[in-house]
């Protein structure tokens, strides 16, 4: 297994959305083949759409049938037998919904039964997704109910690693979020990650505040003091180096984002818009605290752009490139 090429499976995401595309045009990139394994988790029938609207010389090759894997070949795990209606793609559709959800969930079985060491997500549509029925806020929560984990997500473009203590909720909501204990497991599953995923031997963290001036001592809200603070001391009690909280608006600046292994968020668009502003089309999503591991780019179905042959695999491809890497280093721990 150490020496073998990592088995990565690839969600074909929303079959109307560009997750079909931005998969055939990775598996076009000889790189890929040279570091993993990959197997498409999703409907034969979507690819083969796709590769005759696009003109791709490609072939599929159906895992389980009559063959096991090939190199250089689209092998898909045929989960479900969508197939795609040219006039729907780039919208919403139930039952496009359901079988991104249920090829995600396929994935995730194999994935608990040592089958594949990743998954690496294309988007789906979380609309469509509830529409067939499946309540969730998008894969990270999906992750979360059928691992049991707490996980937290990450990400990671070239030396910015930025996780979040609250995800895809109203602002409005998330300074009740805030507490202690959301902030902390943040930190030591980030912390936890750099040494196992990443190989950073001795991680640095700085944590961002909440409020303007992360509070200024109060005059501007209590969550610094009343769970940041705490939360920071804490984790510095378990022997890790964190310091802050520090003002959003001046931590991500070239001086002190080179003070620090990864940057702790309190919600997304704070960690987000820094992270899309610096490596647009190159951020990939890691899901923390999972068994397995998973990746996936930093964008969603773009559903304009959909069935055009316009969509850039540069995310996903970084998504691969990224999941094959933290599978050597949790190999080699």
């Amino acid at each position: 297994m150490r020496n073998s090429l990592p088995r990565l499976a690839l969600t074909m995401g929303d079959p109307l959305g560009i997750g079909p595309e931005i998969i055939l045009k990775t598996l076009s990139s000889s790189e890929v083949w040279k570091i993993c394994k990959p197997v498409v988790y999703g409907s034969a029938f979507v690819f083969r759409f796709y590769m005759d609207l696009f003109g791709l010389d490609m072939s599929v090759n159906i895992i389980g049938e009559n063959s096991d894997f090939l190199p250089n070949v689209i092998n898909v795990c045929p989960v479900v037998q969508y197939k795609v209606d040219k006039e729907k793609i780039g919208k919403i559709d139930e039952e496009a919904g359901d079988a991104a959800y249920r090829s995600f969930i396929c994935a995730i079985d194999d994935a608990l039964n040592n089958k594949v060491e990743a998954i690496v997500t294309a988007p789906l549509n979380k609309k469509a997704m509830n529409l067939a029925g499946h309540d969730f806020s998008g894969h990270t929560d999906i992750l979360g109910r059928a691992t049991k984990e707490k996980t937290v997500m990450m990400f990671s473009c070239s030396d910015l690693k930025v996780s979040l203590v609250t995800v895809h909720v109203a602002l409005s909501d998330v300074p009740e979020l805030i507490t202690m204990y959301r902030v902390l497991h943040t930190i030591v599953s980030t912390y936890d990650s750099l040494i196992k995923d990443f190989g950073i031997k001795s991680p640095s963290i700085g944590v961002c505040g909440l409020n303007p001036h992360a509070g200024e001592d109060g005059l501007f809200g209590s969550e610094e003091k009343l769970a940041i603070k705490l939360a920071i001391k804490k984790a510095q009690m378990q022997g890790i180096d964190v310091k802050g909280p520090f003002p959003a608006d001046t931590i991500f600046t070239p001086i002190n984002r080179m003070k620090y292994s990864a940057i702790v968020a309190m919600y997304h668009d704070q960690g987000l818009i820094p992270v899309k502003t610096l490596c647009f089309d190159k951020a990939v999503n890691v899901t923390l605290n999972l068994p397995f591991v998973r990746t996936s780019p930093d964008h969603g179905t773009a559903f304009d752009i959909a069935g055009k042959g316009v969509a850039s695999p540069v995310s996903f491809i970084e998504a691969v490139k990224l999941a094959g890497k933290i599978v050597q280093c949790r190999r080699n721990i």
